[in-house]
This record gives structure tokens, C-alpha cells and sequence, in this order.
């Protein structure tokens, strides 16, 4: 019954007296009457009441007939229905049959019949408040912006969708309601226990083909009498493509510091574009990959991985890619900008190696810097459409790195022959001064004078330098004249 209203209660009593005395106890309860001779006299009266009392036997219409008429009125469906009676087990069979819910016997004792209407209006009221309790329910579920299902939990079959689930999956109520909760799971594995009510993680396939990963939560409801599982699903993807993408982040910072430091620990050039592909199998996740550099406007692969798998090394080492017959590469190489190709063996212009039959899809990066193109960073898959333009901007981060790499072995290598150049000509330059030395001592040893040259040092003088001649004439060694100063000022 509505709430802040007293219960209403419909009274078919032919026997005025009855009906008085009936009307009063009643009342005494706080209960609003409608009292009535004949059932053909209701009319409206029969309209919004708690509990229907009627004289059974006395009835001017088939109980049955009036019994059903009144529960044929919107909202009393479960209307509660007391006879009163001659206490007859026939006549108690036929008032049930009819329809009724309990009965009294005539003649009517007082606290009997007063405490058996208030049970039966308590009861009614508690239907009453069920009954609005689901239909608020319902509204709620069928409006609410959650999607949410209500599933059969001994089967798992689902028996109804509101119009968020319907949106979220994009099929139609009648498809989902054909459809088992386990018919929605990626892996088709049906759930833990759905007679419990529980939380599920799962991946769920939408009709668009996209899969989500969604939290379920269910709990158990009764919906028109039936026990039904009440499931709302709650899309987890953007959390954890959140989180998927905090930890992206956090792999390609370590990957660039990890081929930063090869770069400027190492001038080993090939030991550090390795670790720069490396680096690229961590985040992109390719197939293959490789770093080509341009000669002549030719490109050649000079360090790679994972192409092992599909052909040899050799193979890979010795194939030429002129940038006049290779359109990706010739693009990459005029806009300096990266190339994605989703469906490599339909590309048009793609040329159809022996050693590239497996590709599916494509990305190359230039690696250059402000001034030179040193050539490509590319990347391979099997799959078509692999990559994305977050893993052509990621490439482009470690076609940086290779290309300060390139640089720096570019400068190292010049240095290096600048040094072997200079370490040339100073051995040029002695091999000329020890020959003009030699030359002087031959023409110093044939003269038949004898030479000396000395050095002073401010206190002494110091022979440097005796001819033959000098050593014949005076009889000293040339060891002698060096080491004893005394001999100089003694023949000088």
C-alpha cells in the first residue's frame, strides 16, 4: 500500500447486520472500508485495495468470475482474498479453488477474523513493498549507465541486457539473451562459480571484433521470482592501456639511456648499432630489424636480427637496395620522414626479394642529422598492420642515437687518418734528415783535414763531432775528444 495512507480493505457481506459489525472491527484498526451488499455493486470501489473480504456462499456472482476480476484491476495481480464461510471442508475447497487465499468461519468470531485480516494485509503490504522495491530496481538497472546483465546463474545463459550493455556491446537485447555469459570471454572459459556472487576479470569480445578487459561484478537478485545473477561489467581497458602505457614509457626512457651510454662508452660502431637494435626489440617488438646505410645512393644492410629465421646472413649482406628503385626508401630519404607500410607484399613498388617473402608490414626511419643522411632504421613484422605511429615516432628516438653513433665513428675515423697521415709524413721527414745526416758525415770522413764541432754550455766546451782525419792526425778516439773536455782546450 502506499505509504502515509491506512489500508483499504473491499467488503461483500449481503447480512447488514454481518457488514456493520464487520466494518466496525475494522476500523477499529485504523482501516478505510468499502462495504458492499453484492459483488454487482462494487463497480470502482474495487480500485487500489490491500485485502478483499467476501461472504463466499452469499455471493450474488461466481466466486471465481469475481475473484478474477478483481485481480484483473492494474496493481493487485497479488490482491489478498478472505471468505467468510460455513466451516464445511467442501465448501473450504471450493472458496480455494475459486481463488481465495485464507477464510473465516461464519459465524465470524472477532479476534479470529481481526487478527487473520491484519496478517494477511502485513503480508500484502510486505508484497507491496517487494513489488516497488524490484520495479525501482529495474528502472535503476535499465537506466543506469553501467552496462549490466542479469544471467541464469545454474546455466550462465543471459537473460536480459539493459540499453548500456547493448550499447557497450554492441549487439541487440534478443542476440545477447541467445548468447551465454562464457559465449562473450575471449578464451570461451566459462566463469569460476556463478552461483556465488563474486568479482570475474575477463577479456570480452564486442561484436565490432575489439576485445576489452572488463571487471565483473555480480551478486544474486530475485527478479519476478526468479533467482538470477546480477552482473555489472566495468571496461578496464583504458586502465590498464593507462598502465600499459606508464610502463611503455618507462621501457623506452631505459632503452634510450641503455644506447646513449653504448654510444658514448663504445666507438666500436657495429658493437653499438647491436645494441641500438637490441634496444628496438625491447619496445617495438619486430620481427626483424636492421640499420642500412647509403653509398652512391645505394643502400646496404650493415648490422641486423632475426632475419636468421627466414634467410642467410650472407644473403642479407650481399642485397643492394638502390634508392632509384626503391620507392620507401626514396621517400624516406627526400622527406626525411618515417614510412609505414601496413600490407608490404601489396605495396606498390615493393620489391619482391626472395629473403622478404615472409613480411607483412613495414616501418623504416631515416637516420640522419642536420647535415648528412647516413641512411634507414626498418623494422619488420609478419603480421600485416603491425606497427603504429607511436612505434614510427619510438624508431625515430634510436634512429638519433645510431645516427650520433654514425657521426661520432665518422670523426673517429678521420681523426685517425688525419693521425696516420701526420705519423707518415714525421717518418717521411726523419727518413729525410737521417739521409742528409748521412750525407755530411760521408763528405766529412773523405776530407784529410781533421774537423771537430763542439758545443758550449756557458762553462765548458763539449766535443760533438770528430772527422777520421782529426782522429788519424792527433791519435784520440772519438770517444776520447767526447768525454774529456780537457783535450779541446789542450789542441785548440
Amino acid at each position: 500500500m502506499p505509504p502515509n495512507r491506512p489500508p483499504k480493505i473491499l467488503l461483500v457481506v449481503p447480512d447488514s447486520d454481518e457488514r456493520q459489525h464487520l466494518i466496525r472491527l475494522l476500523e477499529i484498526d485504523g482501516n478505510e472500508v468499502s462495504a458492499f451488499a453484492s459483488g454487482a455493486e462494487v463497480g470502482t470501489a474495487a480500485e487500489d485495495i490491500d485485502l478483499a473480504v467476501a461472504a463466499f456462499e452469499q455471493l450474488d456472482l461466481p466466486a471465481a468470475d469475481f475473484f478474477a476480476r478483481l485481480r484483473a484491476i492494474p496493481y493487485q495481480a497479488h490482491l489478498p482474498i478472505l471468505v467468510l464461510l460455513r466451516e464445511n471442508s467442501r465448501v473450504v475447497e471450493q472458496a480455494l479453488d475459486a481463488g481465495a487465499d485464507d477464510y473465516v468461519a461464519q459465524p465470524v468470531i472477532a479476534a479470529a477474523f481481526t487478527r487473520r485480516a491484519k496478517r494477511m494485509l502485513e503480508a500484502q503490504d510486505a508484497h507491496n513493498k517487494f513489488i516497488e522495491s524490484e520495479r525501482r530496481w529495474l528502472q535503476t538497472y535499465a537506466d543506469g549507465r553501467v552496462p549490466q546483465l542479469l544471467i541464469d546463474p545454474v546455466s550462465g545463459m543471459i537473460v536480459d541486457a539493459n540499453a548500456a550493455a547493448i550499447e557497450f556491446y554492441g549487439y541487440s537485447r534478443e542476440t545477447l539473451k541467445q548468447k551465454f555469459l562464457y559465449d562473450l570471454n575471449v578464451t570461451g572459459e566459462e566463469p569460476l562459480n556463478l552461483e556465488v556472487s563474486a568479482a570475474f576479470n575477463y577479456y570480452h569480445r564486442l561484436a565490432s571484433g575489439t576485445v576489452c578487459a572488463v571487471n565483473l561484478f555480480s551478486s544474486s537478485v530475485e527478479v519476478g521470482g526468479q533467482s538470477l545473477l546480477h552482473t555489472s561489467v566495468f571496461d578496464n581497458s583504458k586502465r590498464l592501456r593507462a598502465e600499459r602505457s606508464a610502463e611503455d614509457h618507462r621501457r623506452m626512457v631505459q632503452a634510450l639511456r641503455n644506447a646513449a651510454t653504448a654510444v658514448s662508452q663504445s666507438l666500436e660502431l657495429d658493437e653499438v648499432l647491436d645494441q641500438i637494435l637490441n634496444e628496438v626489440y625491447e619496445v617495438v617488438h619486430p620481427d626483424a630489424a636492421n640499420i642500412m646505410l647509403i653509398e652512391d645512393d645505394v643502400a646496404r644492410i650493415v648490422r641486423m636480427r632475426g632475419y636468421e629465421n627466414h634467410t642467410s646472413d650472407e644473403e642479407v649482406l650481399a642485397t643492394r637496395f638502390p634508392l632509384s628503385e626503391t620507392p620507401n626508401l626514396r621517400q624516406i630519404a627526400e622527406t626525411r620522414r618515417p614510412i609505414r607500410i601496413a600490407d608490404a607484399q601489396n605495396y606498390e613498388g615493393w620489391l619482391h626479394l626472395r629473403m622478404a617473402g615472409w613480411i607483412g608490414s613495414n616501418l623504416g626511419v631515416p637516420v640522419f642529422d642536420e647535415q648528412t643522411l647516413f641512411g634507414f632504421l626498418v623494422v619488420d613484422s609478419a603480421s600485416t598492420d603491425y606497427f603504429t605511429e607511436l612505434d614510427a615516432e619510438r624508431l625515430q628516438a634510436f634512429a638519433a642515437s645510431a645516427a650520433v653513433a654514425l657521426r661520432n665513428a665518422r670523426l673517429y675515423d678521420r681523426v685517425r687518418e688525419q693521425a696516420i697521415a701526420l705519423e707518415n709524413r714525421v717518418a717521411e721527414r726523419t727518413a729525410e734528415l737521417d739521409s742528409g745526416r748521412s750525407q755530411l758525415q760521408a763528405i766529412l770522413d773523405a776530407m784529410i783535414e781533421g774537423v771537430v764541432y763542439t758545443e758550449f754550455n756557458g762553462i765548458n766546451e763539449h766535443v760533438r763531432y770528430t772527422n777520421r782525419a782529426l782522429i788519424e792526425l792527433l791519435g784520440f778516439s772519438s770517444q776520447e775528444w767526447m768525454s774529456k773536455p780537457g783535450l779541446m782546450r789542450r789542441w785548440g
